[in-house]
C-alpha cells in the first residue's frame, strides 16, 4: 500500500504533488502540468495519479510489473536456498546438475524479464522525437518465437544478447531433466555390480 501511495483504496496526501493545476483550465484544457523537469516525488506514487484519465492503465501496468519483479525476485531466493541444502547434506550432484542449470534458466528468462522492466523504466519517453517504446511482454514472445528480431529494440545489441540467452536457457533444460538421472543410475549399477562381487 505504501509503494502506490494507497490507504483502503484513497490516495494519501503525504508529499506535496509534483504536478500542478495551471492557471487556465478550461474543460478541454485541463491537463495537469509537471512543477520541472526534475521533479520526482519522494516515495511512491504521486497521489496526482488517481482519478485521472489514464490511472486505470497507469496502474495496471506497474502493478503487473511490480508483481513480475517481486515474483521472481522470490522464486531466485527460494532457488538460492536450495544451494545451502545441497552444500549442507553433501548433495554436489543436485548442485552442480541441479541447481546452477535451474539459476541460469530463470537469470536467462524471467531474471532478463526484469532486467527490461527496470531498464526502460529509466528511458524517457516522452519527449518530443523520442522512441516508441517497445512492449516487454511482446519482445519475451518474439524472443523464443524469433530469436534475434528485434522491431522495438530497447538498447543495443539487443538481438545477439537474447539470442545467446535463449541458448542458454535451452541447454540447461536437459541437463536439469538428465544428468542427475543418468548418473545416479550409473552409481546404482556399481553399487550392484560391487554386491554381486561379494556374494
Amino acid at each position: 500500500g505504501t509503494i502506490y501511495n494507497d490507504f483502503i483504496s484513497v490516495p494519501l496526501q503525504v508529499f506535496d504533488s509534483m504536478w500542478v493545476m495551471p492557471g487556465n483550465l478550461t474543460q478541454t484544457n485541463n491537463e495537469l502540468l509537471l512543477r520541472d523537469d526534475s521533479a520526482h516525488y519522494p516515495y511512491g506514487i504521486d497521489w496526482n495519479w488517481y482519478h485521472r484519465k489514464n490511472e486505470l492503465t497507469f496502474f495496471n501496468s506497474l502493478k503487473m510489473k511490480m508483481s513480475v519483479i517481486l515474483g521472481v525476485t522470490q522464486m531466485m531466493f527460494g532457488i538460492s536456498l536450495g544451494a545451502f541444502n545441497y552444500v549442507h547434506f553433501g548433495d554436489y550432484l543436485s548442485l552442480y546438475y541441479v541447481w546452477i542449470p535451474q539459476m541460469l534458466f530463470m537469470m536467462c528468462t524471467f531474471g532478463y524479464m526484469c532486467f527490461m522492466i527496470i531498464y526502460k523504466w529509466t528511458i524517457d519517453y516522452s519527449g518530443e522525437g523520442a522512441d516508441e517504446p517497445p512492449a516487454l511482454i511482446q519482445t519475451m514472445i518474439k524472443m523464443f518465437l524469433s530469436p534475434g528480431k528485434i522491431e522495438t529494440p530497447l538498447y543495443d545489441g539487443q538481438g545477439a544478447v537474447q539470442v545467446v540467452l535463449l541458448l542458454i536457457a535451452v541447454a540447461t533444460v536437459p541437463v536439469m531433466l538428465l544428468v542427475k538421472p543418468i548418473l545416479q543410475n550409473k552409481q546404482h549399477e556399481l553399487l550392484q555390480e560391487e554386491r554381486e562381487q561379494l556374494i
